[in-house]
């Protein structure tokens, strides 16, 4: 079991500094954060900000569409509504001349 824990061997790693002329002269690719780089936060920063108001729109609109939507309830209440009314209104127009007919032979 002793075997299963071995010692890994790290190869020892320096770090030495360089100033700026002999880091660029050893490593040409490199560069030490230059090339407009306080441009290119502030425009990140801008592009976040705006990123931020655009979810907040969102947010907004989802929050108006969620007060706004009906749910499943209202829908079957209003289609259970709408089938008694009509249901009733065809039963009313069955019986309308029932009742004339029936009016007119207890006027006479």
């Amino acid at each position: 079991m002793a075997n299963q824990f071995r010692e890994k061997q790290v190869p020892l790693m320096l770090f030495v500094s360089y100033s700026d002329n002999s880091f660029k002269q050893h490593h040409p690719r490199a560069s030490h954060g230059g090339n407009n780089m306080d441009s290119k936060l502030n425009s990140l920063e801008k592009e976040i900000d705006k990123m931020k108001n655009d979810l907040h729109e969102v947010k907004t609109n989802i929050a108006v569409i969620k007060s706004n939507y009906s749910t499943k309830e209202a829908l079957a209440a209003s289609a259970n509504k709408i089938i008694l009314w009509f249901v009733g209104s065809v039963i009313l127009t069955q019986l309308l001349p029932v009742v004339a007919r029936v009016v007119d032979v207890w006027v006479k």
